[in-house]
């Protein structure tokens, strides 16, 4: 982490790669080893890192840790689809994600988002409600996202009440 930080990132790779080799049943330097692909645009090398937390964590007898580094492993595995612009894989994640935590506000986001790139508005819309719904007092953001996708449906009025919502929570 060191290395990285200092952007020597040759080093970085070689010691990610030598905590993978001494601890391979650990999910956790798979995990930092795929953040660190996905910070260099690396997303197919990342891709499987995040397999390989998923398949241990799945594995793993420790459930408060490995339910966690699962949820990372999907989380971070949706994110690097939605960068190689895999979006149905990345829906598919998002949806096993929301399985295993069905109130998950930024994953909800994260997928709306994706349905939005999609050009699938009326899904987007859906999950940009349910995050409105589950966080009414924090929802600006969100509110500017469901208005953008309404307008991509010629919902102009609906459009204009979440802008003017969303104006009232900044």
């Amino acid at each position: 982490s060191i290395y990285h930080s200092m952007h020597n990132d040759k080093e970085a790779e070689a010691d990610f790669n030598r905590y993978v080799e001494v601890s391979p049943q650990k999910p956790f330097g798979y995990l930092v080893r795929a953040r660190f692909y996905e910070g260099l645009g690396e997303f197919e090398r990342a891709l499987v890192d995040y397999d390989k937390v998923i398949s241990l964590s799945a594995e793993s007898g420790s459930e408060g840790e490995s339910l966690e580094r699962y949820a990372l492993g999907l989380k971070g595995k949706a994110m690097t689809l939605r960068h190689l612009k895999r979006y149905k894989e990345s829906l598919e994640v998002y949806t096993r994600l929301l399985r295993f935590k069905h109130e998950a506000d930024e994953t909800l986001r994260q997928r709306g988002d994706v349905y939005f790139e999609m050009g699938e508005y009326d899904k987007a819309i859906a999950d940009y409600s349910k995050v409105v719904d589950l966080m009414p007092d924090y929802s600006g953001a969100i509110l500017l996202s469901r208005a953008n996708a309404y307008e991509k449906i010629g919902e102009s009025d609906k459009a204009e009440a979440d802008r003017a919502r969303a104006k009232e929570l900044k």
